[in-house]
C-alpha cells in the first residue's frame, strides 16, 4: 500500500473540515415518491402551519437525525452535499426542497445550524490530510485487488466437479 501513489489537494482537505464541522438539526418528512414530496412542500411554503399539522395525523413520517455534522448526513442518511450545504444559508424554521434521502425523498425543516469555525482548520489540516490519504490508499489497494482477480483468471471449483479423492 506505501507505493500507491497518492495525492491530496487543499480543497479536498478543506473540504473534508467543512463537512466535519458544519453542524446541521433537521427535521423531515419521508415520502416515497418525488411527486408527493413536491406537493407537500408547496404546501408548506404557502402554509408553514401545515408542517405541523401533518406531523400530527402521521407522526411515523417525521424525523429528526439530531444536531449533527453534515458528514454523518451525508454519509449515513444520504442527504446529497448540495443540499447540506444550501440548508445551512437557510434561517431557522425555513423549509427546504425535496431530495433523496436513503430512503425514498424527504421535505426538510432547519431546526438549528452551526457553521465550522474556519480558524480552527490550520491546527487540523495535517490531520484532514493524512486521513484522505489513508482513504486513497485503501481504494488504491482495493482496486489493485479487484484487478489482479480479473486477471488471474481465478476458477472457483464447486464439490461436484472436484475429482476423486481430493477435498
Amino acid at each position: 500500500m506505501e507505493e500507491i501513489p497518492v495525492e491530496v489537494t487543499e480543497e479536498e482537505a478543506h473540504q473534508e473540515f467543512l463537512n466535519e464541522y458544519n453542524t446541521l438539526s433537521v427535521e423531515l418528512v419521508e415520502f416515497s415518491n418525488i411527486k408527493e414530496a413536491e406537493d407537500f412542500y408547496k404546501k408548506v411554503k404557502r402554509n408553514p402551519k401545515l408542517w405541523d399539522k401533518e406531523k400530527e395525523k402521521r407522526p411515523k413520517d417525521f424525523k429528526r437525525p439530531g444536531f449533527v455534522s453534515l458528514e454523518f448526513l451525508i454519509d449515513i442518511w444520504k442527504f446529497p452535499k448540495d443540499a447540506c450545504y444550501e440548508m445551512l444559508k437557510l434561517k431557522i424554521n425555513e423549509f427546504y426542497k425535496p431530495c433523496p434521502i436513503y430512503r425514498g425523498y424527504a421535505v426538510f425543516k432547519v431546526l438549528e445550524k452551526r457553521l465550522a469555525n474556519e480558524e480552527d482548520y490550520a491546527k487540523l489540516k495535517n490531520g484532514y490530510y493524512e486521513q484522505i490519504r489513508q482513504r486513497k490508499k485503501l481504494e488504491g489497494y482495493n482496486n489493485w485487488l479487484k484487478n489482479l482477480k480479473q486477471v488471474a483468471n481465478i476458477k472457483i471449483y464447486g464439490k461436484e466437479e472436484r475429482k476423486e479423492g481430493e477435498k
